[in-house]
């Protein structure tokens, strides 16, 4: 079971609209979704799709998580992810992995979960080819709903598993993140919340503090079952209502509490290194509220506003990056939602060792280039078209979605309440809006995402090189604000590709390859095609 502590963007099985908005506003969900609350109030979604055939993708969603641990349970809500694997009421042991993998389904790749701060969910990859398959993937994931034993026997068994799970980690750059969240959260309760949660608690925690968690967390007004692949959707409902719908509501459901990342005035630094780290990176990151997401089509149109700035300005990025001697080897600016209330834009460089100062300096003039002259108008045409291509290319190939994408936009959406009004509605939306962007909005809108409030500067780097201390860094980064950047010169503006034609060559081989349709071809060039 892989362990995400990363910063998701987690909310309740719903989201809130951040603006107040009529019905005639409001973006519709796809009608190739069928979506429904049982009585219990468990959510439910269900799509119809052949790709890939005989498959299914199965998601139990649990609207909780590490920020929900008491303090003696620090780690448990991990743990449990881990019991629900080793014991239910109609499967004993580890007859759950045997029977799923009796089935073709591989542990880890087709079945698996994760726990993160503000949510667990359990992931199964389901044959269908086969006639009670799926109606027995779905009934083992109502088993961990509401049925896991959580023995004593199989609690102590499985603590040494998850303790190597913590010693061991799950990479160079989990580590690093696991020394940076508490700095760039710091004052939140999920700065002392991480998922992998404490050794002295795993190793010691009493059985009936991993029974709680589970009992107050594991409610079905808490969770989601999501169900996408080939099969019928209607005979799955069933399913879904006979399975799901028996889970018995709680009279007396503990509150769940948003709790606050809080802004800081000063800036702070989350500097970290580690021996197995490849590459060395800097960067920085800002706090304000959550904007929310969209619910609306004005505020759909405002989203892709955000995508349209932060796109140009990381191909601009890219140009440095392939430069002559760059300062850094590539760069990129993000936003994400941490928590539910509190979002992230984070600017980031991956550079040569020791050239943390250099790269940062750079990523800074080029924010402080936008934020002084904006963007040019032959970059958001290029924008426009780039984005609309890519909007008409995945309509066209609407037919050849996999399960697998579908489902992951579903969990985000009963987490967090993005919006999923289908790719029919989507390519309109595109094709309203984009035309009528103008660098304007989008200068005024990286404005915004670049503030400077609850700054964290971050960096990392393999252990035993040179380290960039925090004076330097601060320096760099108060410097920012008396730089003045000329403004970007769009070397593409109105140019051809090519300046003259190139002359012919010719077809000097060809071979057919009829088993897989291809045509192998070699040019005088000696290019292969």
């Amino acid at each position: 079971m892989n362990l995400l502590v990363c910063a998701l963007v987690i909310g309740l099985l719903a989201g809130t609209p951040a603006l107040a908005a009529s019905p005639d506003d409001l973006l519709p969900l796809d009608p190739a979704v069928v979506k429904g609350t049982l009585d219990n109030g468990m959510t439910f979604l269900i799509r119809e799709n052949g790709k890939p055939e005989a498959r299914a993708e199965l998601r139990l969603v649990v609207g909780a998580g590490s920020v929900d641990e008491d303090d003696d349970q620090r780690g448990l809500a991990h743990f449990v992810e881990h019991m629900l694997f080793n014991g239910t009421e109609s499967y004993e042991g580890n007859e759950i992995v045997e029977y799923l993998e009796s089935i073709g389904a591989r542990f880890g790749a087709d079945l698996n979960a994760y726990t993160s701060f503000d949510e667990t969910v359990y992931m199964q990859h389901i044959p269908t080819d086969r006639e009670g398959l799926l109606q027995e993937g779905l009934r083992i994931l109502g088993e961990f709903a509401w049925k896991a034993t959580l023995s004593d026997e199989e609690i102590e068994k499985e603590r040494g598993v998850v303790l190597d799970e913590w010693r061991g980690g799950l990479g160079a750059a989990r580590r690093v993140r696991d020394q940076q969240l508490p700095i760039v959260l710091e004052g939140s309760r999920y700065a002392e919340r991480l998922p992998i949660g404490l050794p002295e608690i795993i190793r010691s925690a009493d059985p009936d503090a991993i029974r709680r968690y589970y009992r107050h967390w594991y409610q079905p007004e808490r969770m989601a079952i999501l169900a996408v692949g080939d099969f019928d959707s209607a005979e799955v409902e069933t399913w879904i209502r006979e399975t799901f719908g028996a889970i018995p509501a709680d009279d007396d459901l503990r509150e769940r509490v948003d709790w606050e990342v809080p802004a800081h005035p000063d800036t702070l630094f989350a500097l970290a290194d580690d021996p197995e780290l490849r590459g060395t990176s800097v960067g920085w990151s800002t706090k304000r509220p959550w904007i929310g997401e969209a619910r609306t089509r004005a505020e759909y149109r405002e989203s892709l506003v955000r995508r349209m700035a932060l796109r140009m300005f990381n191909q601009r990025l890219a140009e440095v990056a392939r430069a002559d001697d760059p300062p850094f080897l590539s760069a990129g600016a993000g936003r994400q939602r941490f928590g539910r209330t509190v979002e992230l834009t984070s600017f980031s460089a991956r550079v040569a060792g020791g050239e943390e100062a250099r790269g940062l300096e750079a990523l800074l003039e080029e924010v402080r280039r936008v934020e002084i002259h904006g963007f040019l108008e032959t970059e958001v045409e290029r924008m426009r078209r780039s984005m609309l291509a890519g909007i008409e290319a995945t309509w066209a190939e609407r037919e050849k979605t996999a399960s697998g994408a579908y489902v992951g936009e579903y969990v985000r959406h009963v987490l967090r309440g993005e919006p999923i009004p289908g790719i029919d509605v989507e390519v309109e939306l595109w094709r309203d809006f984009l035309p009528g962007v103008t660098a304007a909005e989008c200068h005024q809108t990286f404005q915004k995402l670049a503030g400077s409030s609850g700054v964290v500067v971050e960096a990392s780097r393999p252990t035993g090189d040179d380290l960039v201390g925090e004076e330097t860094l601060l320096a760099i980064l108060r410097g920012a604000a008396a730089r003045g950047p000329g403004p970007y010169v769009d070397d593409l503006a109105g140019g051809a590709l090519l300046t003259s034609a190139l002359p012919p060559g010719s077809v000097v081989a060809r071979r057919e390859i009829p088993e897989v349709g291809v045509t192998h071809v070699t040019l005088s060039n000696g290019i292969e095609v």
